[in-house]
């Protein structure tokens, strides 16, 4: 039996976005997944994390511990620890990916309702009117994500621990285990790789069109966010498929910039990862769900991706 989710107003849009896509297996609902099969001669594993949680709920997920401790390898999105990998966004942030072209403003790429509504929106927050901003529509699109997830993330989280991702690479670094990056900045000019997450490097219009998406769809997303923490605990993966799924649908473009893009770039190093002994591979939940999801990648390379219960 289907669970009822508790938002009346995300309620009815995830059931109505539902019924009109296509039906697709659903996934266990399990946060860490065993792969293996493919010729591989040790097991690698697949566990989803949340940003804004922190370390004492790695506790309650079951089989965790002894993924975690038996892998030789840590492998996550980037290593939030690295001073280096600090330099290189601080780096970014110094270089002319981030400002728009000087024969570019926000009047060229909105429409005159638009812009009123962007310019309203970034004066009212404090960012001032949209004549007086040069950096790229990716750039305020990542600034404002970052104040909607905060301000989600304060509503769920009440202790003062360490959210799960430092806790895990510093352990990792502890027990002196191998640790990889799937947005490797050694191996790309410093930068590209936040480039690449953020649409930095997309074409202006498209990166506009996604910064109106958020905001249009603000209470949405914030309501999405909010509800995705909740069930995330609950470690249920059918529901946050539907949230994925409505996330997809409320903001295409950048779903299709943070998620689809991001998983194809990912699967090429994970492919070779897998190949080299036992890895425990923990990037965002929400990258392991859906039909472009790392699960179903996964399988479709002919790997066996299994979730782990106990």
């Amino acid at each position: 039996m289907r669970k009822r989710l508790k938002y009346p107003l995300l309620l009815l849009v995830v059931v109505y976005s539902i019924a009109f896509c296509s039906i697709q297996p659903k996934l266990e609902n399990s946060l860490l997944w065993k792969i293996s099969g493919n010729g591989l001669t040790e097991d690698s594993y697949l566990f989803g994390t949340n940003h804004g949680v922190h370390n004492s709920f790695l506790d309650s997920v079951p089989g965790f511990w002894n993924a975690f401790l038996s892998a030789k390898t840590i492998v996550v999105e980037l290593d939030v620890t690295s001073q280096s990998n600090r330099h290189s966004f601080v780096e970014v942030l110094n270089k002319e990916e981030i400002l728009l072209p000087k024969d570019s403003t926000y009047k060229v790429l909105y429409n005159t309702e638009d812009y009123k509504l962007v310019d309203d929106y970034m004066n009212a927050h404090g960012f001032g009117h949209l004549s007086g901003i040069d950096a790229k529509p990716a750039l305020m699109n990542m600034v404002i994500s970052f104040m909607m997830l905060n301000g989600a993330t304060q509503k769920v989280n009440n202790k003062s621990e360490m959210n799960m991702e430092p806790y895990m690479l510093n352990l990792a670094k502890k027990t002196n285990k191998n640790i990889m990056q799937l947005d490797d900045l050694e191996k790309v000019e410093p930068g590209k790789a936040w480039a690449l997450e953020w649409g930095l490097t997309t074409p202006l219009k498209e990166q506009a069109d996604a910064l109106l998406e958020l905001i249009k769809n603000e209470d949405t997303m914030l309501e999405a966010r909010s509800m995705f923490a909740h069930y995330y605990k609950q470690q249920d993966l059918e529901i946050m498929d539907e949230l994925n799924d409505l996330y997809k649908k409320t903001a295409p473009k950048t779903y299709d910039m943070r998620h689809v893009n991001r998983n194809d770039i990912w699967m090429e190093s994970i492919l070779e990862i897998l190949k080299s002994g036992s890895s425990f591979i923990a990037v965002g939940v929400r990258h392991l769900v859906g039909e472009d999801g790392l699960i179903a990648l996964l399988r479709k390379e002919g790997y066996t991706v299994e979730p782990i219960k106990q």
